[in-house]
């Protein structure tokens, strides 16, 4: 295109010497022939020099452009990798402290606790796990040693988790011990109630309470804790102190039962 338009501007040119050949002397012609020779090469010389500048500067600011393509793709790359890195890391420290958890018979994943204090977590609390782990709504969570701790609520995220733990008051698990089974509820304290054990069952202090299963969300068997104080509750049950085996304090792991 560039082309065409310097033919048409050669041509205009070239028109308008013979015009004022045909009116001049054969000298002024020739004088003016070789003017606009030199003329001609001029302007196509610096035409010429204009169009390789701008194919060099556009073939420069293309490979410039790659560069920085490819500059983001290669930090793209890097940031990938950091991450699965740190993934693996988490995944190698989980499993070492998986080895340290009891045999079970149940399918579990560890998990590292998030910002947990006794203070603010009778309530909930937070673990780094999440749905890329298989964790879900309502999957029990026990401790180190196997106790019972609570489960898991939402919100669930992708990496991410809160857990419910039965000292919630609005906790309430099916719970038993030797004389027969009732309803384990939390205070939003350490401590915990046994309901609807009759007053003829007689439970001692220091027995176990496991879970019974009987609720559908906890397996049955798992370790509660340990009864406290016994005393004669409304009508004809008990009311029975509760003491969980789990510590806040020294709750830095937790496993979470995916299924049983």
């Amino acid at each position: 295109m560039h082309g065409s338009y310097r033919s048409y501007f050669f041509l205009i040119i070239f028109n308008f010497l013979l015009i004022i050949a045909n009116r001049s002397s054969s000298n002024f012609i020739s004088d003016s022939l070789a003017s606009g020779i030199v003329f001609f090469r001029s302007v196509n010389s610096a035409i010429s020099n204009f169009q390789e500048g701008i194919s060099h500067r556009i073939k420069v600011l293309g490979k410039a452009s790659e560069a920085i393509k490819e500059e983001k793709n290669l930090k793209r790359k890097f940031l990938r990798l950091r991450m699965e890195n740190l993934r693996l890391r988490e995944e190698l420290e989980h499993f070492k402290i998986f080895e340290k958890f009891p045999p079970l018979r149940f399918k579990m994943i560890v998990a590292k606790t998030v910002f947990l204090t006794p203070e603010n977590s009778r309530l909930k609390f937070y673990i780094d796990r999440g749905k890329r782990d298989g964790v879900r709504e309502y999957l029990p969570v026990i401790d180190m040693e196997g106790n019972l701790i609570g489960k898991t609520v939402e919100p669930i995220t992708y990496s991410s988790s809160a857990v419910e733990p039965i000292t919630n008051p609005y906790s309430s698990i099916g719970a038993e011990i030797k004389e027969g089974a009732g309803v384990l509820r939390g205070t939003g304290e350490k401590l915990l109630f046994l309901d609807y054990i009759y007053i003829t069952q007689y439970p001692k202090k220091g027995e176990e309470v496991l879970t019974s299963g009987l609720d559908g969300i906890f397996p049955e068997g798992v370790k509660i804790g340990k009864i406290g104080r016994v005393r004669r509750g409304k009508y004809i049950f008990l009311k029975i102190e509760v003491n969980p085996y789990f510590n806040f304090r020294n709750l830095k792991y937790v496993g979470i039962i995916l299924r049983w």
